[in-house]
């Protein structure tokens, strides 16, 4: 203390809950669940329909938009820890593009489970019409293969979490 009684701080420290903070809350949850749910869907995916694919070729395959095929394949640990950071990288810039829309849109929360697999859709779109052809890896056709399964994944293991993740959160 001081000779004339407490010296005030020069800032208040204390956390205050606030719109800002409910929105990090609701980006981070809706993003991380989703990356996870959609990252482990793709790799069990890939385990069963070809087996000789692992988890490693699958998240390097991931990098492979930013580096290239090759650069990917033999990158070893650092091209792994590339493909997680630019997944979940993915996944939080969705979950922000659905927070903010939810702003302006109320119904996008208030029927999560609808908004949620409609949005799931979009982002599918979105990755492979603009993200994908843009990559180092451009697909050689619109629709692989596998586009089917791969749109069930974003159906059901990124829309619906990102919007349920932002009706509990994003206050």
């Amino acid at each position: 203390m001081s000779v004339g009684g407490p010296v005030a701080a020069d800032h208040d420290t204390t956390p205050v809950p606030g719109p800002r903070r409910g929105a990090v809350r609701a980006i981070l949850a809706a993003g991380l669940a989703a990356g996870a749910l959609d990252l482990a869907y793709v790799i069990v995916f890939y385990a069963i329909k070809f087996p000789a694919v692992g988890a490693v070729r699958v998240v390097q395959g991931i990098a492979a938009g930013a580096v290239g095929r090759e650069a990917a394949a033999q990158g070893g640990a650092a091209t792994v820890v590339l493909g997680v950071v630019l997944h979940f990288g993915i996944a939080l810039g969705a979950a922000a593009v659905f927070h903010a829309a939810s702003r302006v849109w109320r119904g996008l929360v208030a029927r999560p489970w609808a908004s949620g697999l409609g949005y799931g859709v979009a982002v599918w779109l979105f990755m492979n019409l603009v993200v994908l052809p843009l990559s180092a890896t451009p697909p050689k056709a619109l629709f692989s293969p596998v586009w089917p399964w791969i749109l069930l994944a974003h159906a059901t293991c990124v829309g619906p979490p990102i919007a349920w993740a932002v009706r509990r959160w994003g206050r």
